[in-house]
């Protein structure tokens, strides 16, 4: 598990809850990977449980979570999407792998994702969208699932953004 997720995680938004100012900071692995491969050393990966997982499988109860993680992946992609460029000259679907990392409140304390076909793409398109993540940080930091929970957790996400060329 942990192989998969340092495979889909390039771009991060780290946020930080140790006061109630809580901190982003946002880390390309393409731009910094010095401080990006800190992070992945230290991934809060076993002290984040799967939400969402077969062992936890309660139908009535997941269809709770599954609702109120809907409403939170819409909201992400509405911040997201300016962020991907007209002029970026790619075809069809851009497609964005996202791992959330939540308290025990829903709100977001880290935000790790990697774009699918990220090796095509251009370094200043990633650098683009790494500065239209600096300029956001504030409503990213205000998003939340409002799904409380016993413990910490994460939940993986696909964001599909269309483009106009076709």
């Amino acid at each position: 598990m942990l192989r998969i997720i340092k495979m889909l995680m390039i771009v991060l938004v780290i946020i930080s809850c140790k006061s109630q100012a809580r901190k982003i900071q946002i880390i390309n692995k393409k731009i910094n990977p010095k401080i990006a491969n800190n992070f992945y050393d230290k991934a809060p990966n076993k002290s984040y449980p799967c939400l969402l997982t077969q062992k936890t499988n309660d139908p009535k109860q997941d269809s709770i979570k599954i609702q109120k993680l809907k409403i939170y992946q819409n909201r992400l992609g509405k911040l997201l999407k300016p962020g991907i460029k007209k002029d970026w000259d790619i075809k069809g679907k851009i497609l964005l792998y996202a791992m959330a990392y939540f308290n025990k409140n829903g709100k977001i304390e880290y935000l790790a994702y990697k774009f699918k076909d990220e090796d095509k793409m251009k370094k200043n398109q990633l650098k683009q969208f790494d500065d239209y993540l600096k300029s956001i940080k504030n409503s990213i930091k205000k998003l939340q699932t409002e799904y409380k929970n016993q413990n910490h957790y994460k939940v993986s996400m696909q964001l599909i953004f269309i483009t106009d060329k076709k």
